[in-house]
């Protein structure tokens, strides 16, 4: 009976006793097939559709406004701008990137995912076919959002505060003390906007920003600032302007002709109504003024005192040239102030200014899994190729059989006969 299921077919057991006899070849056809299709779609077809992206947070002081620190909108863009690429590439391990096809394929993007209350996240993508590898593509991805934290840290570096010297030479007293005006106001300005992102003990440089916006406050301080104005005003400075002149003496020489003219108008005026005044424009014993016009006569009466007191008493070189220099001291103070607000925020950006990403490698999409196409190109070998030698090494049997069996049949027949 066992000889009959024989006949009709072979056992399980005897089929993978003929694949073991191929069993080596079979494996080193499987491997290398595997090892073939790992490296086609690592190196020639993933490279063609695979992209790599990493997301991350940029966090910087002014993120909230989107503003860089000189107040101009920050631009996220600009990372993946042809310029800023061209930058990148001019470093030694990214000089192989062919950054201008990058550029030009629109192969590399920047889109940003805004949450209220919360760090704008922003994805860089780009496509595979650019980069030797994946660490390649990280490296060059981490480079570009570094040169976003450094085009924001640049920034900071270049504010000046500091209202131009050249400026405020050229400027007349009236615009001096406005302009000195505008950089206190500045300065005490952007103190309160780090304390209010901030906190007054938050220290900068070894001092908190209450004791740094403490001393801004007393430069250029509230008195001083008042004595100025008054001694201004009351001066005759207000129309006086040294630009233009060679000498003090000359600019005064200006202003004096200005007041006389002025003067001489006024004691016409009065003249007009009756008033008796002298050449100085006061009124002469025993004039009075009477009815209606009184008040506003009074008014031209009190400006030829104002005229009468600059001319003879605050209209002197010595005193306008101390004037000036006052006003030059306190540029020279409210300066080194902005010297300082301009460290400070450069300090404040450098600590604060940083990249998170959200994962410290890149995230691949669009190509295939080069080992498991290599795992499945193993298995499906490893049966074709079992199949192929189960065939090869059955055929070899049989024509073994055949021949074995034409030789005894042969033998039969040459056996003498009894």
């Amino acid at each position: 009976m066992q000889q009959e299921d024989r006949a009709e077919g072979v056992t399980l057991g005897e089929v993978f006793r003929i694949i073991l006899k191929r069993i080596w070849w079979v494996l080193g056809a499987a491997v290398v097939c595997a090892l073939a299709v790992v490296l086609i779609v690592h190196f020639a077809i993933n490279p063609a559709r695979v992209s790599y992206s990493m997301r991350y947070e940029l966090v910087y002081p002014t993120q909230a406004e989107e503003k860089y620190p000189d107040g101009t909108p920050f631009s996220y863009q600009k990372v993946v701008e042809r310029e800023n690429l061209n930058a990148l590439r001019s470093q030694s391990r990214f000089s192989s990137i062919n950054v201008d096809k990058m550029y030009q394929k629109d192969d590399i993007s920047i889109t940003a995912e805004r949450t209220e209350g919360q760090p704008t996240r922003y994805t860089i993508q780009v496509k595979g076919g650019y980069f030797s590898g994946e660490g390649q593509a990280e490296e060059f991805i981490v480079a570009l959002a570094a040169s976003a934290k450094q085009d924001i840290l640049n920034n900071a570096a270049a504010l000046d505060y500091k209202i131009d010297a050249a400026t405020f030479a050229g400027a007349s007293f009236a615009e001096q003390l406005r302009l000195l005006e505008e950089q206190k106001e500045t300065l005490v300005a952007q103190y309160e906007s780090w304390i209010g992102i901030y906190h007054p003990a938050y220290a900068v440089d070894g001092k908190t920003l209450a004791n740094r916006l403490a001393e801004v406050r007393v430069v250029y301080g509230e008195s001083v600032q008042a004595e100025l104005e008054t001694t201004f005003k009351t001066s005759g400075y207000d129309g006086l302007d040294l630009i233009g002149y060679e000498t003090v003496d000359a600019a005064i020489e200006a202003r004096t002709a200005q007041l006389n003219s002025e003067r001489a108008l006024n004691v016409s005026i009065l003249k007009q109504f009756g008033v008796n005044v002298d050449e100085s424009g006061v009124p002469v014993s025993g004039s009075t003024l009477d009815g209606e016009l009184a008040n506003i006569l009074q008014e031209y009466i009190t400006r030829n005192a104002e005229i009468d007191f600059q001319l003879k008493n605050t209209l002197k070189p010595d005193m306008v040239q101390a004037f000036a220099d006052r006003l030059s001291a306190q540029y020279a103070a409210l300066a080194a102030a902005a010297d300082t607000a301009n460290q400070v925020t450069e300090s404040i950006y450098s600590a604060n200014t940083e990249v998170r990403f959200e994962k410290q490698t890149v995230t691949q999409t669009g190509g295939m899994n080069a080992i498991l196409m290599g795992i499945v190109a193993f298995v499906l070998v490893l049966i074709v190729g079992a199949i192929i030698a189960y065939v090869a090494e059955s055929a070899r049997a049989r024509r073994k059989a055949l021949k074995e069996g034409g030789a005894a049949d042969n033998a039969e027949q040459d056996e003498p006969k009894e």
